[in-house]
């Protein structure tokens, strides 16, 4: 939420609320924030500032956790995990099936058109060569639907899950896709296109493809044979009891 990629607007907006908060005596607890990048010299001043005001903050990954301590904040802050996994996701696991099945979450990005061919002749390689199925999930509409090939649209958070339960990898270039794949206990494969994504990957150690001309399509297909016998020891129990256990801070004095 704390980031300027997108709108210096939007980061300077979610500040004044931190400020008026303040200017009114009011406690402040930012949970399972997610930080940066915020770029220039102005708002990173105006971040830095204000958000030293802040009586607790939790961050829900380690790389915000280092752009707070790059921003010179006094007081540090508390790793816990997206507040999302404080759901149970439990009703919704399924265990390995014979086939193989990729499930795929794209959206625009720079050059994305180059990227998408280069997705598709991966898509194509391996279904024909290693018998893996692919299917394709735009999570925002019409925006997200700009590849060809079998595309599932679910309006439902649950129908999403019972798909994804079926899926034995996910590759997004959505934070939330691999959000859902890591409560579903599946690996995934990240497409750096926003720094939350880095984040998220390296946080559990899963692979994440820098948009590299030279590179991506070598590293996307030989990620996905990797990866999808892959049987990771998530555990988002115990990082759903991280985050309940800091809603308790919201009430301290």
């Amino acid at each position: 939420m704390f980031q300027n990629k997108t709108s210096t607007r939007s980061l300077y907006y979610y500040l004044s609320i931190i400020l008026l908060a303040k200017i009114l005596f009011k406690r402040v607890v930012l949970l399972s924030q997610g930080i940066g990048p915020i770029h220039d010299k102005w708002p990173r001043y105006f971040s830095r500032v204000i958000l030293n005001l802040a009586d607790v903050i939790t961050v829900r990954d380690r790389g915000s956790y280092l752009e707070l301590k790059k921003l010179g904040l006094k007081q540090d802050s508390i790793i816990t995990a997206d507040a999302v996994f404080a759901l149970d996701f439990t009703a919704f696991r399924k265990e390995k099936t014979n086939s193989s099945k990729v499930g795929m979450v794209l959206r625009r990005f720079h050059d994305y058109g180059y990227f998408v061919e280069e997705i598709q002749e991966v898509r194509d390689q391996l279904k024909n060569n290693e018998n893996i199925g692919f299917t394709f999930y735009p999570f925002h509409l019409p925006e997200d639907n700009i590849i060809g090939g079998e595309i599932r649209i679910k309006a439902k958070l649950e129908d999403l899950l019972r798909e994804f339960a079926n899926l034995d990898l996910v590759v997004g270039a959505r934070y939330h896709s691999l959000l859902l794949a890591h409560a579903l206990r599946k690996p995934f494969i990240g497409i750096n296109v926003d720094t939350k994504i880095k984040y998220f990957c390296e946080s559990h150690d899963m692979p994440c493809l820098d948009l590299n001309k030279n590179t991506f399509k070598k590293n996307l297909k030989s990620s996905i044979i990797h990866m999808i016998e892959k049987k990771p020891e998530f555990n988002p129990e115990e990082q759903g009891k991280r985050v309940k256990d800091s809603f308790s801070l919201v009430f301290e004095d």
